[in-house]
């Protein structure tokens, strides 16, 4: 999770949640949905009034500087409450706030990332909330598995699929944190450890 600061136009805290995704996407050869999702928190754990996904996108990102470039037809992510309810209806974590988003790939606009040596894919979350409650937010997921779905529309070739990944600090700093060890919960693979920045 990366803190971009406060909105002096809104006054919200705005944050930049990221997880690393096989670069390898599900082709397209006519306009199609992709969706995604982020569920925070859990039952026992606090609950965030303010918060809210903004918007999402896929993104090749610098392993090195964390610099990260949209990739085309995958970055315009916006809120869609039918991807956010079928999250919460098949949710692996109860208790979750879930936050669904969608966009329409053309195929024209498609194209399979072209990684370098130190280039990753992430599924980059953009998320507001109120400041007073980013203790809040940490309380919720610092050390708690976060919940992500991502996937086309329900009942297609490609549908959603939903994994968690565990947050942990990132050494020597309490503002960055890491996401790692993503599980693959409903193919019931456990894939390798991914640093998150």
């Amino acid at each position: 999770m990366i803190d971009q600061g406060v909105d002096p136009e809104t006054g919200l805290s705005n944050l930049l949640f990221g997880v690393e995704i096989d670069p390898q996407l599900f082709p397209i050869s006519e306009p199609t949905a992709c969706t995604c999702g982020i569920g925070v928190g859990g039952v026992d754990l606090p609950f965030v009034p303010s918060l809210k996904a903004t918007s999402a996108m896929l993104a090749v990102t610098n392993k090195v500087t964390h610099e990260f470039d949209p990739l085309e037809g995958f970055d315009d992510f916006l809120p869609d409450t039918a991807v956010k309810e079928n999250a919460e209806s098949g949710a692996l974590i109860a208790g979750q706030q879930w936050f669904g988003l969608s966009t329409l790939v053309e195929p024209d606009e498609f194209s399979q990332p072209d990684l370098g040596d130190d280039e990753n894919l992430k599924l980059l979350f953009s998320m507001t909330l109120a400041p007073g409650e980013v203790d809040l937010l940490n309380e919720a997921t610092v050390g708690q598995f976060v919940g992500f779905t991502l996937g086309g529309q329900v009942g297609t070739a490609h549908p959603p699929e939903q994994f968690v990944a565990f947050r942990v600090p990132e050494p020597g700093s309490l503002a960055l944190m890491t996401l790692g060890v993503l599980l693959l919960a409903r193919r019931g693979i456990v894939n390798s450890l991914y640093a998150i920045r």
